[in-house]
């Protein structure tokens, strides 16, 4: 079953596609990376990538901060109508927890 069915969000999965949003797209910093936007799409979907590091820590580590980050993008999809396609570069070598992303993520997509 594709966790992302109910919320129309796609997965980014070619290397040509996500090397052309980090180049020309919108970006946004924040404590624990950067978003990159962009909006070349006409369809309903968004389509969204996270990328992290190796040296961010072991592969048990960076999997748990991808499905906190990707659990936000499902919650706030409203957020990204905008923008249809969405990467985020997760860069922050610290402890994380939802509610601490979730309220910086809302303090800095706000600003859009």
């Amino acid at each position: 079953m594709n966790l992302f069915a109910q919320h129309k969000i796609v997965t980014i999965k070619k290397n040509t596609e996500i090397k052309e949003l980090l180049s020309t797209g919108k970006k946004i910093n924040t404590k624990y990376g950067v978003f990159f936007l962009g909006n070349k799409r006409k369809d309903e979907r968004i389509k969204f990538a996270v990328l992290i590091k190796k040296s961010v820590g072991k592969a048990v580590w960076r999997n748990y901060c991808k499905r906190i980050i990707r659990e936000y993008i499902r919650n706030k999809t409203d957020n990204f109508l905008e923008n249809r396609q969405v990467i985020f570069l997760y860069t922050y070598d610290g402890k994380i927890n939802y509610k601490l992303l979730e309220e910086e993520f809302d303090k800095k997509l706000a600003l859009l």
